[in-house]
């Protein structure tokens, strides 16, 4: 006879905490190598994702794919903290100096941010779990915000479509106009308008959620030549003005990552085509962007960071005398695309020099960020204008890890830390724990409140707020507040007035029986 045992969420996240605990602290003490303790830890990891997926699939495998769960676990944890450290163990013939990582260089902080992303997989599941989530989604207000918006499908209004792109589309060419659009932009320009231009970046950000607006009609049901038309013309949009003009490489994944997601989540299925544009996207934006990067880099206060023909040409073709001035050869990295993917994915190398820094110091510098007081002020910095809170901070971390953490002091790049350093410099293991607790309460209460499987309404906001809350690997607590504090509503506003809903009143006795719960 069979005997099955069934292990609690809370009781396997201590268990994987405790046996990581032994493995880092065998490393640190010396009776394991670090270069193993790293290997076994990476290997801790990623067994206990897979063994907390597989119990979410059991439990309820609707849209898995798109579950934040699912997602962070995989793009954030698995890939950012777990599959790249296979870069530390690549064999000699495998040039990895080449994308700036150290071969068989592995230090005691590296293991350390190991160690804590397995307290951080332990904590989003415990949230995720957790008897508060469910009790939010089984609330009155949740569930009559189902019953009204997420249960039956609704109609598109006649004029959604142009509105998302023509404000989207002007906000960003206000941001070009105002020298402040992605690598473009210049860090002046960038002071200069700190009071108004998060404005026009939620702006622009309409334009991925008209791309998302028609990617679930155009796979809700049979296009129409209309559908068809807007599709074609928005993904261009999106692939110029919201992918390569940007100057960031993942932004031109996004669009295709959109309409993946989105025909997976009205259809159940994935067409091959976007996984294989995807790929071909990677290939492509990396020369060129790379290029346009050291050519912008080069001019540095001459770069025409204004002028969308000039940012065009210089994007995509590049004069002999442009291309010399930037020292930029094509041949000079031989360098796979696949390695570069790699080491730009990888959060465990750069996020270990700030465990370092918080370690060598008994108390932070002066400058530092005050990361809890931005964390619990973050709900307020969302929606009050800087005009009238002049304290505000100015979301510059980035800049401050470059300069400080990385001893890079005349550079003005900003470098991402990962949300695990950066919980981690806020006080150590426990608030990493309690902040990926939250995070995990918010994937549930995002993904049961949408329920994107049944509607375009759902699918809309699910994929506009899930994704935030799943690629957080390079993101701050703080700036993950702000986007979910100031988008959800925006975006609940925004689904209530482009579909024709027909609201359903329900009373809460109704609610109490059980008649708005999920079938």
């Amino acid at each position: 006879m069979a005997i099955s045992v069934s292990i609690s969420v809370p009781m396997a996240g201590t268990i994987v905490v405790t046996a990581g605990g032994a493995i880092y602290y065998s490393g640190v003490a010396g009776f394991l190598d670090l270069r193993l303790s790293f290997l076994l830890l990476t290997l801790l990891l990623l067994v206990y994702l897979g063994c907390e997926l597989f119990r979410l699939y059991s439990a309820d495998s609707r849209r898995f794919f798109i579950n934040p769960a699912f997602l962070c676990s995989v793009m954030t944890l698995g890939l950012f903290y777990g599959i790249t450290n296979s870069l530390y163990y690549l064999p000699d013939s495998i040039n990895i100096a080449s994308v700036g990582v150290k071969p068989l260089f592995v230090t005691e902080s590296m293991v350390k941010l190991e160690f804590m992303a397995i307290i951080a997989a332990a904590g989003m599941w415990i949230g995720y779990w957790s008897k508060t989530s469910q009790k939010i989604i089984d609330s009155n207000y949740a569930q009559r915000m189902i019953k009204n918006y997420f249960t039956n499908d609704a109609e598109l209004k006649d004029g959604a479509i142009v509105f998302l792109v023509g404000v989207g589309l002007l906000s960003r060419l206000v941001q070009l106009y105002i020298g402040i659009y992605g690598y473009s932009g210049s860090y002046v320009n960038f002071i200069g308008a700190a009071a108004y231009s998060q404005y026009f970046m939620l702006g622009g950000y309409l334009g991925k959620i008209a791309l998302i607006v028609i990617a679930l009609q155009y796979y809700a049901k049979t296009p129409s030549l209309k559908t068809r038309s807007w599709f074609y013309f928005i993904l261009f949009i999106e692939l110029f003005f919201g992918g390569f003009l940007t100057g960031f490489k993942k932004l031109v994944l996004a669009p295709f990552i959109i309409i993946l997601l989105s025909q997976y989540s009205r259809t159940g299925r994935a067409s091959i085509i976007w996984f294989l544009f995807i790929v071909i996207s990677i290939n492509v934006a990396y020369p060129v962007i790379e290029r346009f990067r050291a050519i912008r880099n080069s001019m540095e206060t001459n770069f025409p960071s204004t002028s969308l023909i000039d940012i065009t040409q210089i994007m995509f073709f590049p004069t002999e005398e442009q291309i010399s001035k930037a020292s930029y050869d094509e041949q000079e990295d031989d360098a796979p695309v696949y390695l570069r993917v790699m080491a730009r994915t990888s959060m465990v190398g750069i996020g270990s020099l700030g465990v370092d820094f918080y370690d060598q110091h008994d108390s932070m510098p002066e400058g530092s960020p005050e990361v809890l007081t931005e964390v619990f002020l973050s709900p307020l910095y969302s929606w009050i204008p800087r005009f009238i809170w002049s304290g505000k901070t100015l979301q510059n971390i980035g800049l401050w890890y470059t300069q400080v953490v990385m001893g890079l002091k005349y550079s003005f790049s900003s470098t991402a830390m990962g949300m695990i350093t950066y919980l981690y410099i806020g006080g150590g293991y426990l608030v990493v724990l309690f902040g990926f607790i939250f995070i995990g309460i918010m994937q549930r209460i995002a993904f049961g409140i949408t329920q994107p499987w049944k509607t375009c309404a759902g699918s809309l906001v699910a994929m506009s707020t899930v994704v935030m809350i799943s690629s957080i690997a390079e993101l701050n607590m703080d700036a993950l507040i702000v986007l979910l504090v100031r988008m959800m509503p925006i975006v609940i506003f925004l689904q209530s007035i482009i579909y024709k809903h027909n609201r359903v009143i329900i009373s809460d006795d109704e609610i109490k029986h059980g008649v708005a719960n999920d079938e």
